[in-house]
């Protein structure tokens, strides 16, 4: 008999779900799905990259016997293949002193029905970190994997929630701090183009807490970080434009297994000092109440 735990996570924010067999069940095993994940993939003989949507990943983790079953749905090369379903069994995994779930092996063949010929997984690493904030279910995820000795891919969610530090510093040299403001980037594989909305932002003296919408941001993938940067964007409350706030000097790096590093200047016309923001975040971190 199994103990099975199982997790359905309709994108990166779910509310969390268990169910449990008997407790005085031989083994423990876990199973959840990620779905519309995105990918990239780049081509070490070529120099290229491109990038898809709509990858899903169902792990199933034996924790008794310490290995992992990971299904990809979806995989795709820009040789034009595309791959339903593969399956990779028995794959190592431990827990890390952060609490993520790294789930590595090297030189999978995996099984794929109706499939004579499957691609190699020389590499394979797969993290997950299970968050709970507000009650709501928020993982850490990604994955990078080499395939046939070609090409080196990267997928993580859609969408990332990250918490912590927010640095405001005007021109005149005060300081202030807040962990209150989250931030959530969606990224679209399709267009290479992110929107991170800051909720509950204040950055300059007697600004009320806003949710701010920076949108149409280009990034890149570099390993296992988007980078991205804007010269000016006029940012948005809801679907209204506030130009008297201008944002400028936008750069960022999102690492998928670290979190979220980011400045932008704010020259707001309603004070007289323009502000640097300076945004710190990462996995462990949670919003405070201020």
């Amino acid at each position: 008999m199994t103990k099975k735990i199982r997790m359905i996570l309709a994108g990166v924010v779910a509310v969390l779900g268990l169910t449990a067999c008997n407790d005085n069940d031989a083994e423990t095993i876990t199973e959840q799905t990620m779905i519309d994940c995105f990918e990239f993939v780049n081509d070490i003989t070529t120099n290229s990259q491109a990038a898809y949507s709509g990858v899903n990943y169902k792990i199933r983790l034996n924790y008794t016997q310490g290995k992992a079953e990971i299904t990809i749905n979806n995989l795709r090369t820009p040789d034009g293949k595309n791959y339903p379903s593969l399956v990779l069994s028995d794959i190592p995994f431990t827990i890390s002193e952060k609490g993520w779930k790294v789930i590595k092996g090297t030189d999978i063949t995996p099984s794929a029905s109706g499939f004579a010929n499957v691609p190699l997984f020389n590499t394979f690493e797969m993290r997950l970190l299970d968050r709970l904030v507000n009650n709501l279910y928020v993982p850490g995820f990604s994955v990078k994997f080499n395939l046939d000795l070609k090409y080196n891919v990267l997928s993580s969610d859609t969408q990332q929630i990250q918490f912590g530090t927010t640095t405001s510093t005007s021109a005149s040299g005060e300081v202030s701090k807040t962990g209150k403001t989250s931030y959530k980037l969606d990224l679209n594989a399709d267009t290479k183009k992110m929107e991170i909305t800051m909720a509950a932002a204040q950055f300059v003296p007697n600004m009320p807490a806003m949710n701010i919408v920076l949108s149409n941001i280009d990034f890149t993938i570099v390993g296992t970080t988007a980078v991205f940067r804007a010269e000016s964007i006029i940012p948005k409350i809801g679907d209204t434009p506030y130009p008297a706030f201008p944002i400028s000097d936008l750069s960022g790096v999102y690492d998928f297994t670290e979190g979220l590093k980011m400045s932008f200047k704010c020259d707001p016309s309603s004070v007289a000092e323009s502000y640097t923001v300076d945004v710190d975040c990462n996995y462990t971190s949670v919003p405070t109440e201020e």
